[in-house]
């Protein structure tokens, strides 16, 4: 089966699901959810071990291990229900390439820290959140990749005190459209080790974001 029959057949399964939010149609899922997945191929060469931060029904993280098959993806979400979807289409697809977990990011970035090459999230909380989810986990020179619409600017300025305490720095985005929907992906690289006490407690970070 090619690549392109495997993406069509998570497709199909995904959009039998009910992880999916602002996609009228099964095109609209192609283009804003598999298409926007796929995009972060035309400007970031991912590799070694990538570490996919909430990908609920598979967005980015089993689009991109479809195509990479050398890439080895972890994917880390909280909920039970998405965790078994993605356990059986992991399965259903063969690919060997992806491990599941259910866990709280914040309780894997106590024990995983400085293991993965990059870190990838999309459409899960704003950057100074996601920024300490992200941090432990890389290695130091390590790079997060975000999803992020047009507020990112913003977002990126709020942001600045928790890159600051956890050793991330702001690398570049990459600006692309959707039809006429404005994307980007954000970068950031690691620095630095992250200081002890990050992650923070399980839910603090949103609560409370640096």
């Amino acid at each position: 089966m090619s690549q392109e029959e495997h993406l069509k057949q998570f497709a199909s399964k995904l959009w039998l699901t009910d992880y999916l939010h602002g996609y009228r149609t099964p095109e609209d899922l192609w283009t804003f959810g598999i298409e926007d997945s796929l995009a972060v191929l035309n400007h970031v060469e991912l590799r070694g071990r990538v570490l996919d931060i909430g990908p609920g029904g598979g967005l980015p993280g089993i689009v991109l291990a479809i195509v990479l098959r050398d890439v080895q993806f972890t994917l880390v979400d909280s909920s039970q229900k998405s965790c078994k979807f993605l356990t059986e289409i992991t399965s259903a697809l063969g690919l060997t390439n992806v491990q599941v977990l259910h866990e709280r990011i914040e309780d894997f970035g106590k024990v995983h820290r400085e293991e993965y090459d990059f870190a990838i999230s999309r459409a899960v909380a704003e950057i100074r959140i996601l920024a300490e989810y992200v941090a432990a986990p890389l290695k130091v020179g390590g790079m997060a990749v975000l999803w992020k619409g047009p507020s990112w600017v913003e977002e990126l300025r709020t942001a600045q005190n928790a890159l600051a305490k956890l050793r991330l720095a702001f690398k570049e985005n990459h600006d692309y459209f959707l039809d006429d929907r404005f994307r980007t992906l954000v970068v950031l690289s690691k620095e630095a080790p992250t200081p002890h006490g990050f992650p923070r407690k399980a839910g603090i970070p949103e609560k409370r974001p640096l």
